[in-house]
């Protein structure tokens, strides 16, 4: 198996009381197979306009950089645990880093909404 034949899939779950969870499973695109998890966080968030910003209170990150059980996750410090991004579309979560001119950041990131 490669790098090229996993699917790496983040799961949010935003809740009312303004909480989240996340985690980070990987999937063999080819098999199908459910690899295991490399990282889960809990935090709080709020949302205000177009902007939603997230603190991380739990980080957890695999051993060795494998997939394992979300029991197997070991507890990490994370750095900087506030995060602040502005949401771009409607049917995709486009979530844009708002970041300063020296800070490093990632570029956009896009979700799939699922309503449950």
């Amino acid at each position: 198996m490669t790098l090229d034949d996993v699917e790496i899939k983040s799961f949010y779950n935003f809740k009312s009381d303004g909480t989240y969870s996340c985690s980070f499973s990987g999937e063999n695109i080819i098999t199908n197979q459910f690899l295991g998890f490399k990282g889960y966080e809990e935090g709080t968030y709020s949302a205000e306009n177009a902007v939603i910003k997230i603190k991380l209170t739990k980080f957890l990150i695999a051993p060795n950089g494998e997939y394992v059980a979300l029991d197997q996750l070991e507890e990490s410090q994370s750095g900087n645990g506030s995060f602040s991004y502005e949401i771009n579309k409607e049917i995709l979560l486009e979530l844009t880093p708002i970041c300063g001119p020296y800070e490093d950041c990632t570029g956009a990131l896009v979700y799939h909404k699922i309503i449950l």
